[in-house]
């Protein structure tokens, strides 16, 4: 259930603006998001996003498309559709080949270059799903694909960041964004990142 605060509150001036620059520049898809940001920034979003930016833009092993595909990997298993398909066009966008999220989440890959991003994969399905049943073997499978401990860190970080996430956007029933609106927002977001919401 959508909470009727998010239509009928109003920001501040400061945070009018960066909505409104926002709209412009992302569309419909960044309403619902901002709004929830901006509602009482102090009390989560400031924090969040700016480890969200870090995260998913800084420095890192990882590329930013694999960085992208984990978040909407992880969507996808708490049942968040907003976060899954934007962040799987996200993912796409930055690997330059259409629906190679969509693919890589659905294991339709058999490309010997993609076996260690499906490893991690499966790893961050069990620890989202069922994080009680973790062993240190599911560890070791990661290591045996050469993995080291710091991106094993990253991989476990952005599922907790998106673990969360998913579940704020989920709660608040963000409204899912077109394709269109998708292809006019990824290049933003894959250019600029997160910081425009902390």
């Amino acid at each position: 259930m959508r909470p009727e605060i998010l239509n009928q509150y109003k920001p501040s001036t400061l945070n009018q603006i960066r909505l409104w620059v926002l709209h412009a520049c992302l569309g419909e898809m960044v309403t619902d998001p901002a709004r929830a940001a901006f509602y009482r920034p102090e009390l989560f979003s400031k924090q969040y996003f700016k480890f969200q930016h870090q995260l998913m833009q800084g420095r890192s092993a990882w590329s930013i498309a694999e960085r992208e595909l984990f978040a909407a990997n992880v969507a996808s298993k708490v049942n968040c559709e907003f976060c899954k398909v934007s962040h799987a066009a996200f993912a796409s966008g930055a690997k330059k080949k259409s629906g190679w999220a969509s693919s890589m989440m659905e294991g339709k890959s058999q490309r010997k270059e993609d076996l260690k991003l499906k490893v991690v994969l499966d790893f961050l399905n069990k620890l989202t799903e069922q994080p009680w049943e973790m062993t240190k073997e599911d560890v070791l499978s990661l290591r045996q694909q050469g993995v080291t401990d710091k991106d094993i860190e990253e991989a476990a970080m952005i599922c907790v960041l998106f673990s969360i996430g998913s579940r704020v956007s989920t709660a608040f029933d963000f409204r899912i964004p077109s394709q269109e609106n998708l292809k006019r927002a990824t290049p933003f977001i894959l250019r600029f990142g997160y910081r425009a919401f902390s």
